[in-house]
């Protein structure tokens, strides 16, 4: 099929739902693609950044839990309306329109527009699936046709259960996590218990049918009155919301003294719920400064170690044309590209004065395989090779570095990649970290890396942080070409490389060749004592180019090496 949007029919669309007759009685025809979502992958314990979190040349820090009672970020993605080319099931082609992809300090993404129910797009599903983050859709009444279908809702209670169900039923078969839910007209103050009732049902059964089941509440309503008085702060007003679901989404117009209030709040009612309090900051700026100065709000409610939901992060592109001075000829390839270097500057820009206050997480399972791609392209590559011309799907992006790209590190490319449409082009002479994770290599390890150098005796070393976690002991190592390397790291020799290939296709997996279409691929095998009983994993990934020049990293790729043998390569176990 083709990837023109215009050829795609409604079988290949994702749709919201947009009246409250079509919520309780003809849904299945939108969730024909429930096959299609992958599911929530795991990941990293979260780590803490410091400011200087690109670095890898510092001591290698033992993994802290902070998986319980942490601050939490939140996502709202509100982009023109939604539903744009990321609604096509097959892609479209308009290959520079927005992309999130700042996924590793985001715990939920919240799929939003002004429609009934907002269900998240599958592209968007499985980008975030496979970067380890949950996803919620919007539930929202508003003007004239939410007040219809809010009192069409508050009938009863078996009116209000017939909701929820629905609501469960759609993210249970589209495999997301649950709903934020958006009342904003005012509700009449005998049908508060209704609304109340249908907020505790809600949750209690979505955490009884979907595995990390999440229901945010947005602060509009009052839970006294039933009038619209956002309050931009958990008080007495909204709390007996925030007592029956998981979270509360707070209004943008909040000052110290909100958190402050808030803050004694929780400390005195709900000592081990602070981190379910996300302080709203829209970065259009609309109640807080925001922009590129967005920091500067987060860093009031991170003071008080509350959550975080950023809404309209579309910031970014949406505001290119307004904020930059760019012209209107949209049509030419010329302004495409160039819009699509603007944005990933800026994208990348905002987000990296944000990590500072966030958790950093990174992949967890082998195999670990990423190229990069952000989910669309000038030209689409396989192997290198170009196989066809513009596209945009999100399905097809792959799992994000941890560190944003910026500040000259590394940038994504569009104009080259190894498979998808786009891969890392390595700026730096410097040792940067690209991943944090949390990788078990006590069985030993297979890793390779594709890169593309110019000039062709540039080189780019792989270097691991590898921790035992019994001992907390840690240790460097250094992959480099064709080279022996402390604690005896074999770079894999062409004969190796084929006894690998059998191995790696009997797995299941995909091997690369080691030179195809200019790109090529160092494979290095690691090897560890196993006579502790401790798991050994690996804890960063980093890169460091060697020579002045430009690398581009298609694709790096690490896999078990259990039950693997390499007779020509003789490997002294890694003592650790």
């Amino acid at each position: 099929m083709s990837n023109a949007p215009d050829e795609c029919n409604c079988e290949d669309i994702c749709s919201p739902i947009v009246s409250f007759d079509e919520l309780l009685n003809n849904r299945h025809d939108k969730l024909r693609w429930c096959d299609m979502v992958e599911p929530l992958a795991i990941r990293s314990s979260p780590r803490y950044p410091t400011r200087n979190f690109y670095s890898m040349d510092s001591d290698i820090i033992p993994f802290e839990d902070f998986s319980e009672n942490r601050p939490e970020v939140l996502v709202c993605h509100d982009y023109k309306g939604n539903y744009l080319d990321d609604k096509f099931i097959n892609g479209g082609a308009k290959w520079e329109e927005y992309r999130f992809y700042n996924w590793s300090v985001v715990d939920i993404f919240c799929y939003f527009s002004h429609n009934l129910v907002t269900i998240p797009t599958l592209q968007y599903l499985n980008a975030a699936h496979r970067n380890g983050v949950k996803v919620i859709g919007t539930f929202i009444v508003e003007n004239e046709d939410g007040r219809k279908a809010l009192h069409d809702m508050l009938v009863d209670k078996e009116q209000t259960e017939k909701v929820a169900t629905s609501l469960v039923e759609i993210a249970k078969r589209l495999s997301f996590e649950g709903w934020l839910l958006n009342i904003e007209v005012i509700v009449k103050p005998e049908k508060l218990h209704l609304l109340k009732y249908f907020v505790q049902y809600l949750t209690e059964k979505t955490h009884k049918e979907i595995k990390d089941g999440r229901i945010i509440w947005y602060d509009s309503v009052s839970a006294i009155s039933g009038g619209l008085l956002w309050q931009n702060e958990l008080n007495s007003v909204n709390e007996a919301f925030f007592d029956l679901c998981d979270g509360i989404f707070t209004n943008y117009n909040w000052s110290v003294d909100h958190l402050e209030r808030t803050s004694k709040l929780i400390d005195e009612k709900y000592s081990s719920r602070r981190q379910d309090v996300f302080f709203g900051i829209d970065v259009f700026g609309r109640g807080q400064i925001a922009g590129y100065r967005t920091n500067e709000t987060l860093s009031k409610s991170a003071a008080f170690q509350f959550s975080t939901a950023i809404f309209a992060p579309g910031w970014t592109s949406e505001t290119i044309n307004t904020k930059v001075g760019f012209d209107d000829h949209h049509s030419s390839e010329k302004f495409k590209t160039r819009f699509n270097e603007v944005f990933l500057t800026r994208n990348d820009n905002f987000w990296s004065s944000l990590y500072n206050y966030f958790y950093i997480f990174g992949p967890k399972s082998l195999p670990f395989v990423t190229n990069f791609c952000l989910g669309s392209g000038k030209r689409s590559y396989r192997m290198g090779k170009v196989v066809k011309g513009n596209w945009f799907n999100l399905k097809a992006q792959a799992f994000q570095p941890s560190m944003p790209s910026s500040n000259g590190h590394f940038t994504h490319c569009y104009e080259d990649a190894f498979n998808g449409g786009s891969c890392l082009s390595i700026d730096t002479n410097e040792l940067i970290r690209i991943f944090t994770c949390e990788l078990s290599c006590k069985d030993g390890l297979i890793f390779s890396c594709t890169t593309k150098k110019e000039p062709s005796e540039n080189e780019l070393e792989v270097h691991f942080n590898v921790l035992n976690t019994s001992t907390n002991r840690g240790l460097k190592i250094v992959c480099k070409k064709d080279e022996q390397h402390a604690n005896d790291i074999s770079s894999l020799k062409s004969e190796d490389v084929r006894s690998l290939n059998i191995f790696l296709a009997n797995k299941g997996y995909a091997p690369t060749p080691e030179l195809i279409n200019s790109w090529e691929t160092q494979y290095f095998l690691l090897n560890f004592d196993k006579s502790s009983s401790a798991d050994i994993i690996v804890t960063d990934i980093g890169v460091k180019k060697i020579h002045k020049g430009k690398v581009l990293l298609g694709q790096i790729a690490l896999y078990s090496a259990i039950d693997f043998e390499c007779d020509s390569v003789k490997v002294k176990k890694i003592d650790l």
